[in-house]
């Protein structure tokens, strides 16, 4: 991003975004709980990767995915794992667009994201071989 444009704040309308999208008695929040619950069971191996990833993530989700039914109680395992499939190919392709400003890379200038590759890959073969680890 250049240095003049002005940085524009969109918390306010992805808090009202957040805060809505289970209208329809979907599991997106869930989702969003359990991947902060695993990050941050992480002790740092997630690095330098923070909530706003993830959240940013759910919120291009929830665009791609409008029908209530794929947001159904029953699906929150299916969709929290589109949501860490969706992180570890951002991370792959190192670029993760800014759900409002879909020019800007969120991963641009983070420059360990192997580690953060490395460490959610480490979390989804522990959770796939042994998911008691993390209870």
């Amino acid at each position: 991003m250049h240095p003049a444009t002005w940085q524009i704040s969109t918390a306010q309308v992805e808090a009202q975004i957040i805060n809505a999208m289970d209208g329809d008695g979907g599991c997106r929040k869930k989702v969003l709980q359990l991947a902060k619950f695993f990050k941050g069971m992480s002790k740092g191996r997630w690095h330098p990767l923070a909530t706003y990833h993830l959240k940013t993530i759910l919120l291009h989700m929830n665009r791609d995915r409008k029908r209530s039914e794929d947001w159904a109680q029953d699906m929150l395992v299916p969709r929290f794992r589109e949501l860490i499939d969706r992180l570890l190919k951002h991370l792959r392709n190192r670029s993760l667009p800014s759900f409002f400003i879909p020019n800007n890379n969120l991963f641009e200038g983070k420059s360990d994201l192997s580690s953060a590759l490395a460490g959610v890959s480490d979390f989804l073969k522990t959770l796939k071989a042994n998911p008691k680890a993390f209870l």
